[in-house]
């Protein structure tokens, strides 16, 4: 995701720089549902009673290995609409050095005044589904912490609630920044639990030429192996095998941008970026 420049981080302080901050009310937790599909949820502080907050916006980064894939399902509560922002973590290396081998999703939403259940503290409140891409075997999902130095380098990119969380009769949507870390439980998920495949981002077992390319790809792989063409929002473009060493595939209709192609034999997950110009 070599595209991501800093006007982009100029759009996104812009955004943000209207927003009022004052209490907080929640925290946000990673949870895994199973395999590669995971929820974000916000756990909140405080008991609410029979008072049903309202939420206006939340966000929050995920963090994935440079080069893996996230698609978005579902945002909650219900009428939240939601378009994940992907981030380059070697553009804004210069910033924190530990994000250059790594991939960002910021998520911002607008939830059209949806109301969350009453509830107690601790309670978990869903907000965001996903599923990781590609099955990796290595590395891990995380969200990334307020106290971060990517995030105290450059604030737009911290975790925030906006929510009426006082029982007075009106609307006042308070809280904002997430207060510490603005992370509670469980924050991380190593990959390498759920199988014992490996995954090789670069493997010199599999060529593929030219790279970029505007109308056909060639790949040639010593071993037969199954593809998936992913775009850069995780989304299934096409798949196919890769047959007697050789496959060709035409790009002639796809954007121009940077996709990736992730192989599968018995042993292995390869993944290899192309760019159709």
């Amino acid at each position: 995701m070599k595209n991501f420049t800093y006007l982009s981080l100029i759009f996104l302080t812009s955004l943000f720089s209207t927003q009022v901050y004052a209490q907080d009310g929640y925290s946000y937790t990673l949870i895994h549902d199973d395999g590669y599909n995971f929820t974000v949820a916000a756990v909140p502080n405080y008991d609410s009673g029979t008072f049903t907050p309202i939420t206006e916006s939340y966000g929050f980064v995920i963090v994935l290995p440079d080069g893996i894939t996230a698609t978005f399902n579902e945002y909650l509560p219900t009428g939240t609409s939601g378009t994940p922002t992907a981030l380059d973590g070697a553009a804004v290396s210069g910033l924190d050095p530990s994000m250059a081998d790594k991939d960002l999703y910021l998520i911002t939403t607008v939830t059209n005044a949806a109301t969350f259940a009453a509830h107690t503290a601790g309670t978990v409140i869903p907000l965001v589904s996903l599923t990781v891409n590609g099955g990796p075997t290595s590395g891990e999902i995380s969200i990334l912490s307020n106290d971060s130095a990517l995030v105290l380098a450059y604030s737009p990119l911290e975790s925030f609630m906006q929510v009426d969380v006082v029982d007075d009769g009106t609307v006042v949507f308070g809280n904002g920044i997430l207060a510490g870390t603005g992370l509670t439980g469980n924050t991380s998920f190593m990959f390498s639990t759920l199988t014992v495949e490996q995954v090789v981002l670069e493997d010199n077992t599999i060529t593929i030429y030219p790279n970029p390319a505007s109308d056909y790809i060639t790949i040639i792989s010593n071993l037969s192996s199954t593809y998936m063409l992913i775009d850069i929002n995780g989304k299934e473009i096409f798949s196919g095998s890769v047959i007697n060493g050789q496959s060709t595939i035409d790009l002639s209709k796809l954007n121009s941008g940077i996709y990736f192609i992730h192989f599968k034999n018995d042993s292995n997950i390869t993944i290899k970026k192309i760019i159709k110009n």
